[in-house]
This record gives C-alpha cells, structure tokens and sequence, in this order.
C-alpha cells in the first residue's frame, strides 16, 4: 500500500479519536449527575484511554517489524477485532441476563 494512503488512513483515525478527547468535557457532568461519582473518578477512564492510546503505539510498531508483512495486512486486525465485538456481545448478554435475574430475584429494585 502507498505510504500516503497509508498517512491519510491514519490521521483520519485520529481525527475520530479526537472526537472523544474533545468531548468527553461534554459527558463529564452528566456521568457525575447519574452515577454521583466524584470528578477524579470519572477522569480515570480517560487517564486509561490516553496511556493506553499512546503508550500501546511503540510496542504496535515494534510488532509490525518483528512479525512481517502478514501483521500489515487488514485481515488479522478485523479477525481480532471481531473477536473483540464477539467478546463484548457475549459479556453485554451475560451481564444483562445476571441483572434481570438479580431484579427477578428482587435483589436489585425496580425503577419507578
């Protein structure tokens, strides 16, 4: 693939993620207002995303070098990424269903 396609692929993607660093500001408040978390807890998701967003790149390019060419092609990142989709489905069901048994069970009270 050409390099400048490959430059261009990679600043839209961070302009996508900008999004979520020059918004979360706008979530902030309301993630406080329906969960009554303190400020310095709700600021540790985003502390996780920025370290892991930009110290996780190193060890991304030092795996491009070692593994080779295979590890620059799309098909293992969307087959890892759809694992990732497929775990979180799984855990989004499991957890769901644990929290209808838990309110069938009443041990979690209905909303009014």
């Amino acid at each position: 693939m050409n390099r400048w396609i490959r430059l261009s692929a990679a600043v839209v993607a961070m302009m996508m993620i900008a999004n979520l660093q020059y918004g979360w500001t706008l979530f902030v408040k309301p993630i406080i207002a329906a969960t009554h978390w303190k400020l310095s807890d709700i600021q540790w998701g985003f502390t996780f995303f920025i370290a892991f967003e930009t110290w996780v790149m190193p060890f991304s390019g030092w795996m491009i070098d070692r593994l080779g060419v295979f590890w620059r092609t799309p098909w293992p990142s969307m087959t890892i990424s759809g694992f990732y989709h497929l775990a979180q489905w799984t855990f989004a069901v499991l957890l769901a269903a644990g929290a209808y048994t838990l309110a069938a069970q009443r041990l979690i009270p209905a909303r009014p």
